[in-house]
């Protein structure tokens, strides 16, 4: 219901449902990679090295992919937006080895709702204090994505 909230009514006109439907595919994507990553880092059984390795697999073509579409503006780019970038890189590898980290060693749904709750205040404090477009029917979606994550550690299977 909170990835269907987030669809506004001007993108159901124009685009059908679509936009639905990729927010859905998202979410599903989301959630494998999610759990790959968490039983991936514990069956190599070495989380650093799990998050070494993964920053290198996707960082080094996806850069290098960037660096070539980019030529004729890279250098002032880099002028312009490397302290920031270099800053958001760091904080951002950091928050994924974290999260890997306790995923290796605690329930994979456990770990999930923490990061959703985490997406929850990350709109609260973009919209606030970033000035980002966010009203009520944003951070409500926001916040009901984080409760079904949330609802999601309390479910038994079987």
């Amino acid at each position: 219901a909170g990835i269907l909230l987030l669809t506004s009514r001007e993108e159901l006109r124009c685009c059908g449902g679509r936009p639905a439907l990729y927010a859905l595919l998202t979410a599903a994507a989301i959630a494998c990679y999610g759990s790959l990553d968490g039983l991936g880092a514990r069956r190599s059984g070495d989380v650093a090295g799990y998050v070494v390795l993964h920053a290198v697999l996707q960082g080094v073509p996806v850069s290098a992919v960037v660096a070539w579409r980019r030529r004729r503006t890279l250098r002032t780019d880099l002028a312009r937006h490397g302290r920031g970038g270099l800053l958001a890189g760091v904080l951002a590898a950091s928050a994924y080895g974290l999260a890997v980290w306790a995923m290796s060693r605690a329930p994979l749904g456990f770990v999930a709702a923490l990061r959703e709750v985490g997406v929850v205040v990350a709109a609260i404090v973009g919209a606030r204090w970033l000035g980002e477009a966010a009203g009520p029917r944003r951070l409500a979606a926001a916040a009901l994505v984080a409760a079904g994550i949330v609802l999601l550690q309390f479910a038994r299977v079987g």
